[in-house]
């Protein structure tokens, strides 16, 4: 019998696809077998505050999902996917429609699959929401020594003096004519992105401003959750912005996760932002757009592992969801067939975290 490591490539990508588009029918459906048959049986829901989180085992997360839709008129939209078969990885962006309480929230989460069955084993969800005043900023329960994340600032602080190499507009030293992006196969694009990144995020601890703007399009967009005053607008914005949170509160950074598709010029990161002169940090997932002829960094979509701030609806401060082509209302008809009208209303009152 095959396993889903035995598939190739791009069979293991869309059964991921496929895997994750099922359970939000079964999440919109409050279908409790149609959800856990996505799931190993032991997979684990890990959330910001606010959900009692983690969710332990495939039955508790469909349970838990079909409680949400009878009670606030849960429903939910993918928005955006992207899966790396390689390292049985995908990341969506997805909005959580709560018309019970008259809100959606919008974030992103990752997964991670079996490699046998290619069943779902965990997901990881953060926020378009502001920082929620913990000093350390990050998902309940997740054991990230155990999964090999950063536990503590990977650059020294107060900054140390250095002298900035000199780069070309990919960050990489000066030699002569660079080859357009699009004319490159697929496998080097995937590392040129993740080459953008990596150097953009040295150019970030070393608080070099050439080196980060060199990484992105002079016009690129960095957009956040409320706190920052996004979004920021040009790549010398941006730089000059991350070198003077490191010269005021000691900013130091990391990269933990990185996956990135070049068939949609998308990649995510999940990222710390160490905070050494205030003590603490913030953990969360960046989504970046690239430049189809140059490759250069156009946007940055940041979310975080906050709880939700407030807001009816949580978002990215002037993103362009409509002209994204986001959804932008509930997908499906609410509240659900089998909803307690009473239990319903009730609710409104008392609005749910996620």
């Amino acid at each position: 019998m095959s396993t889903f490591a035995d598939l190739d490539p791009q069979t293991q990508r869309k059964q991921m696809e496929s895997q994750i588009r099922t359970y939000f029918d079964g999440c919109n459906e409050a279908d409790i077998e149609k959800m856990t048959a996505q799931f190993d049986p032991g997979a684990v829901h890990y959330f910001p505050p606010g959900l009692d989180g983690p969710w332990v085992g495939s039955r508790t997360i469909a349970e838990n999902w079909r409680r949400l839709t009878m009670t606030i008129g849960s429903a939910w939209s993918i928005d955006r996917l992207i899966a790396e078969p390689e390292s049985l990885q995908a990341v969506i962006e997805f909005t959580h429609y709560k018309p019970g309480l008259g809100g959606f929230v919008r974030g992103d989460e990752w997964y991670k699959f079996d490699p046998d069955t290619g069943l779902i084993t965990e997901i990881r969800a953060c926020y378009a929401a502001a920082s929620d005043g913990r000093d350390k900023v990050e998902l309940q329960g997740y054991d990230y020594r155990g999964e090999g994340y950063h536990l503590e600032c990977p650059v020294a602080r107060p900054l140390q003096e250095h002298t900035p190499a000199e780069t070309t507009r990919s960050g990489a030293p000066a030699s002569g004519p660079r080859t357009g992006f699009s004319d490159l196969d697929p496998q080097t694009q995937r590392k040129q992105m993740e080459s953008q990144i990596r150097t953009y995020f040295d150019g970030c601890n070393e608080a070099d401003i050439e080196k980060m703007t060199a990484q992105f399009d002079p016009e690129a967009v960095h957009y956040f959750p409320p706190g920052l005053n996004g979004p920021w607008v040009s790549s010398r914005t941006i730089a000059e912005n991350w070198t003077n949170l490191v010269h005021t509160i000691g900013s130091g950074w990391s990269i933990d996760r990185l996956i990135a598709e070049p068939e949609s010029l998308q990649a995510v990161i999940e990222f710390t932002h160490y905070k050494t002169g205030l003590g603490g940090f913030l953990r969360g997932s960046e989504w970046y757009r690239f430049d189809p002829e140059t490759g250069l960094i156009t946007e940055i979509r940041a979310f975080y592992a906050s709880a939700v701030d407030g807001r009816e609806k949580i978002e990215l401060e002037g993103y362009d969801y409509r002209g994204e082509g986001y959804h932008l209302e509930c997908p499906v008809a609410r509240p659900h067939p089998d909803a307690d009208p009473a239990s319903t209303a009730a609710r409104a009152g008392n609005k749910e975290s996620l």
